[in-house]
């Protein structure tokens, strides 16, 4: 008869326990699983001291041959310590997961409009196909971002003026500030400030508020992505209920060939509560 002995092996491809931390031998004819390489031989487990809680060691075949604990807050890679918290930073250390608050603003309600699909925003006015619409031309987060005009083109120009706006969904601020808004944008239209106005608004109560404009840049981003960071502070709208409001009005039906309005990654932040 030939009874297989159990844990033998001849090769190292014969070992594989599944761990992508561990490096797989096959010493002495026993499968090792080691942290180091070359692994540690020892007599007794007391030679294997285990780097952390959440790391298992025992003695093997001569040989220190190692694991990871399973469940709570043990871990092979960052991806294990999620704990869907934004406002903690997340990571594995030796294999056991730390959860340490961030400091500053915290993106809490975002847009990237990666499903190509509106997120929820409306569109107000606008038509003809020079509207407010998702566009796969160009995004800071891709395929797709917020675009104002007509992407066959893309352009501004139909022969007509041209206007609308687009809502976003209502968000809920902290009582506490402070509130900021940050946006990617690509505007190509008209400099001149007079004309292809190109607004901000935050709207509370069905109230629209500027709070930027394009005259804020210099009229355009010059054929490239800009930040913009617009300080909400001001309004004071900690506790209300606010939607983000992007409009644009070509004021009139001339010069108007211009690729149009890109919005991408649109932002609301405010810092964590202490102690979080």
């Amino acid at each position: 008869g030939h009874t297989p002995i159990s844990a033998c092996c001849l090769l190292n491809g014969q070992c594989d326990d599944g761990s992508s931390v561990t490096i797989d031998f096959c010493a002495m004819n026993s499968c090792v699983y080691s942290f180091a390489d070359p692994p540690t031989t020892c007599t007794t487990v007391e030679e294997c001291p285990p780097p952390g809680p959440c790391a298992l060691s025992t003695c093997l075949g001569g040989f220190c041959t190692n694991s990871v604990a399973d469940g709570g807050d043990c871990c092979i890679d960052t991806a294990a310590c999620d704990d869907n918290d934004l406002c903690t930073i997340d990571s594995c250390n030796t294999f056991a997961c730390s959860h340490l608050p961030v400091a500053g603003f915290v993106a809490h309600e975002k847009w990237q409009f990666e499903t190509g699909t509106l997120d929820g925003f409306t569109v107000e006015g606008g038509g003809n196909g020079v509207t407010w619409q998702i566009a796969d031309a160009m995004a800071t987060s891709p395929p797709y971002s917020l675009y104002f005009g007509d992407p066959s083109g893309p352009t501004l120009a139909n022969g007509k003026q041209v206007s609308g706006k687009v809502v976003s969904p209502a968000v809920t601020l902290p009582a506490t500030g402070p509130h900021l808004m940050r946006v990617w944008a690509f505007i190509d239209c008209e400099p001149l400030f007079s004309v292809d106005v190109v607004t901000i608004y935050v709207r509370v109560g069905g109230q629209d508020t500027a709070v930027w404009t394009k005259v804020d840049i210099g009229g355009t981003t010059g054929l490239t992505w800009q930040e913009l960071e617009v300080d909400l502070s001001s309004l004071e709208l900690g506790g209300k209920s606010v939607q983000i409001v992007f409009g644009f009005d070509s004021i009139d039906a001339s010069n108007n060939d211009y690729q149009g309005l890109y919005f991408d990654d649109i932002r609301l932040l405010w810092p964590c509560p202490p102690g979080n």
